[in-house]
């Protein structure tokens, strides 16, 4: 299976390892997956597609799917819920289209070329793809974590010969450091018992008219999980209380028209980049022996405790450019920005300035192509670029000012990274917009500041870094000392150079050519490479793996900074 331009999964996975959030390997933060109790059918579930039983009706269903990256709500409504009784695993989707469509017709085809559905399901150390397209097609594949074949007891069994056709290596979508390494794919996989059905609500391959949508329907059996529930021993079917990990998806190979952001994948829980292989951030699914519908007659659980701050900042706001942007604009590359990562590190929920779920939560306004000034922006295709760092404090100033954003000014910390695109600009044109930024955001009771030095190797923005760097450091010491607030400049762009440098030391084999162009510009956006090996994922714009490592290094400044007395 190629899965470059679109993935998706849904995954029952064993209870994996607790890492703490400080060494969490992996690019959604572990305290924002989601959770969800699977309640026993209470009437036989025929499967039609339909799911018009009393079961279905009175099953709770899942939040809007939201975008695979970035988490902000699709498109199109997409929901699910899961059922079981002692036979299957049920799995319900409900899916809102305009004009459904569908062309294969062959099973195992590349269903992913098509609008489709997806789910996995995985034991400790192997999973199953499952996907469906409108039409009711399927693709299978079973996947082995390489490091376990043999410990696991997949190598004593005849029909898992790695030599056999359709059987090769797979070593995921855009997620490719994972630490259990590579998989083995069986192509030849097909789920024994499986039922699924599609009902489509309205007209298929018709696009005179509006359709309401489809639902898919599938019945899996208990017993046909076995080689995925062999490595652990686990129950089938579960007991009540056990935990499994199931991941959700839909993917779309149409997009909505601007000013509309639609990624084309949607998941019930992100994942923070585009990859559904990923078992560890499947949500977890809890097996109830409650019959579905009894959970309305009794209180919710109680909400998972916020993550616990790490360093002495309880809050933080971003304001920059496409090295900042996590889904304001555009994410310009293949997954979270520095910025991100170095919020998930600090113990802070972070999300884009413009998600419905912001409030309370630390905000990225950054959007990508921004200059340090003015800018209106401008929209191409379902992005926004160029909306300038100006135009992006005004916009936290009128949230503070309508009451919609509250924050304490002796835990909060302004994080402005600006500059990479002011090539074209006096450098004192630059320091006098970061100048009035700051006394902006000042006046709203900001006191904690830190301005990102900009990187000096990366080609395609070296000459600004170099003109800009010097005058950065003199600009924070003379307004540092005039306005007596907690300013200095952080080592950003210093970590993108330590990157760029020494590639080896971060397992960076390729530092000169991007791994895959930008769709929005009409380039090819299927990788090239292995993003995780590569400094440039787009032109001029590192992977999320080089992000990643930047988040990790300013968490360490940020935690051992220290605000000079005043």
């Amino acid at each position: 299976m190629k899965r470059c331009l679109v993935a998706a999964v849904l995954v029952a996975a064993a209870v994996l390892p607790v890492m703490a959030q400080s060494s969490w390997p992996f690019p959604w933060p572990e305290d924002r997956i989601a959770r969800y109790t699977a309640r026993r059918a209470t009437s036989p579930i025929v499967v039609d597609g339909k799911l018009d039983e009393a079961a279905w009706q009175a099953a709770e269903r899942s939040p809007r799917f939201a975008d695979l990256v970035g988490g902000h709500p699709g498109i199109h409504d997409t929901r699910a819920a899961v059922l079981w009784d002692d036979t299957n695993l049920y799995v319900g989707y409900w899916i809102e289209e305009p004009f459904v469509d569908a062309t294969l017709t062959e099973r195992d085809a590349p269903i992913y070329t098509n609008n489709d559905v997806e789910l996995f399901i995985a034991g400790r150390d192997a999973y199953y793809e499952f996907e469906i397209n409108a039409l009711g097609t399927i693709y299978e594949v079973l996947f082995v974590w390489e490091r376990d074949f043999e410990t696991s007891g997949f190598a004593k069994r005849p029909e898992f010969d790695r030599t056999a056709p359709k059987v090769r290596p797979f070593n995921g979508v855009g997620f490719k450091q994972h630490p259990r390494g590579p998989r083995i794919g069986y192509w030849n996989w097909d789920l024994p018992g499986l039922q699924t059905a599609v009902h489509v609500d309205g007209t298929l391959n018709d696009d005179k008219d509006r359709d309401r949508g489809w639902t898919v329907e599938l019945a899996i059996p208990w017993k046909s999980l076995e080689p995925l529930a062999m490595a652990d021993g686990r129950a089938l079917p579960p007991q009540d209380g056990d935990e499994w990990r199931l991941d959700f998806s839909r993917f779309n190979q149409y997009k909505e028209a601007a000013p509309a952001k639609d990624p084309g994948g949607w998941a019930w829980s992100p994942h923070g980049v585009w990859d559904s292989h990923v078992p560890e951030l499947f949500p977890r699914i809890r097996f109830s022996t409650e019959p579905t519908g009894r959970q309305n007659a009794r209180p919710a659980p109680p909400t998972p405790p916020a993550p616990t701050p790490t360093t002495r900042f309880t809050r933080m706001y971003v304001f920059g450019d496409s090295y900042s942007d996590i889904g304001a604009g555009y994410i310009d590359g293949n997954g979270p920005t520095a910025v991100a990562y170095l919020g998930w590190e600090m113990g802070l929920p972070i999300v884009p300035s413009k998600a419905p779920d912001a409030a309370g939560k630390s905000l990225v306004f950054a959007v990508s192509g921004a200059q340090t000034g003015e800018g209106v922006g401008r929209p191409v295709k379902d992005a926004l670029l160029g909306y300038g760092m100006v135009n992006q404090v005004r916009d936290f100033a009128a949230k503070v000012n309508a009451g919609e954003i509250r924050f304490d000014p002796a835990t909060t910390l302004f994080f402005l990274a600006g500059g990479l695109n002011d090539g074209r600009r006096e450098t004192s044109a630059t320091l006098a917009n970061l100048r009035d930024e700051l006394k902006t955001l000042r006046e709203l009771g900001g006191r904690h500041f830190t301005i990102a030095r900009l990187p000096t190797t990366i080609p395609q923005f070296a000459a600004v870094g170099r003109r800009l760097t010097p005058a950065y450091e003199q600009f924070v010491r003379e307004e540092a000392a005039a306005s007596g607030v907690d300013l200095w400049l952080n080592g950003w762009g210093t970590a993108f150079d330590d990157v760029m440098q020494n590639p080896s030391t971060y397992g960076i084999v390729d530092t000169t050519h991007a791994c895959a162009g930008r769709a929005i510009f009409d380039q090819d956006p299927a990788p090239a490479c292995d993003p995780a090996t590569f400094f440039f994922y787009h032109d001029g714009h590192p992977s999320t793996a080089v992000h990643r490592i930047v988040g990790r290094k300013l968490f360490e400044e940020i935690k051992a900074h220290q605000p000079a007395a005043r």
